[in-house]
């Protein structure tokens, strides 16, 4: 008599697979649990596989179908900026002039055109847009730096500002003189192609004196280039 074999013992069947292939004994336990009535070793093998074939598809599909993400390399370019406007050293003034005999003139620096010196006194030329500033300003502006308190613009008298040709030019000349500090200054102010130009005199008071007339000849002898 052949004894019929209950059908959870078909877990218990083995099947000649390669040994690569996954085994389905653990999955078909489960699902013989699940469905005892309607499983068979078939069915759960096909819908194993089935499920197995499903998902891959999905994942690879679902692989393909993502979006790939492109990195941009963004070059900036920069734009270099021109350096400030300056006067160059070398670049030639608009009017000339003559140094008076025994004085040294040095080379342009920054805003200063030219440097004489005769012993112990500076004679600095410079030149600069418009009004510069205006007179009062700039008187005020060079007894500070011989220790002299501002004036006022009623302050501005002959004695400290003139008009006077000399050559084929009209200056302003201005006198400042400190005898407590022993330091005077006389500056040729003169207008020319939209610019004021400054021609400035320092030093110890009794040299400044002493170079007078040669600071005299030199303004007459200042003249378009």
């Amino acid at each position: 008599m052949t004894k019929k074999v209950p059908s959870t013992q078909f877990s218990q069947v083995s099947f000649p697979m390669r040994k690569r292939r996954l085994s389905i004994n653990r999955v078909s336990d489960a699902f013989l649990i699940m469905f005892p009535k309607r499983a068979s070793v078939a069915f759960v093998s096909d819908a194993f596989l089935g499920m197995f074939a499903l998902m891959f598809a999905l994942f690879f599909l679902g692989g393909c179908a993502r979006e790939k993400v492109q990195v941009y390399r963004i070059v900036h370019q920069v734009e270099m900026t021109k350096p400030p406007f300056q006067m160059a050293a070398s670049s030639a003034p608009e009017l000339v002039w003559s140094t008076p005999t025994g004085w040294a003139q040095g080379a342009a620096s920054g805003p200063r055109l030219a440097t004489l010196t005769w012993r112990a006194c500076q004679l600095t030329i410079t030149a600069f847009p418009g009004d510069a500033g205006g007179l009062l300003p700039n008187v005020n502006r060079w007894r500070s730096q011989i220790q002299l308190p501002a004036l006022s613009e009623d302050g501005l008298d002959a004695r400290v500002v003139r008009r006077q040709t000399l050559g084929a030019l009209s200056y302003q000349l201005v006198s400042i003189e400190n005898p407590e500090q022993g330091q005077a200054l006389r500056v040729g102010i003169l207008s020319y192609a939209d610019k004021t130009w400054f021609f400035k005199l320092s030093g110890p008071l009794a040299e400044v004196n002493a170079a007078g007339p040669a600071f005299s000849q030199f303004l007459a002898s200042v003249k378009p280039r």
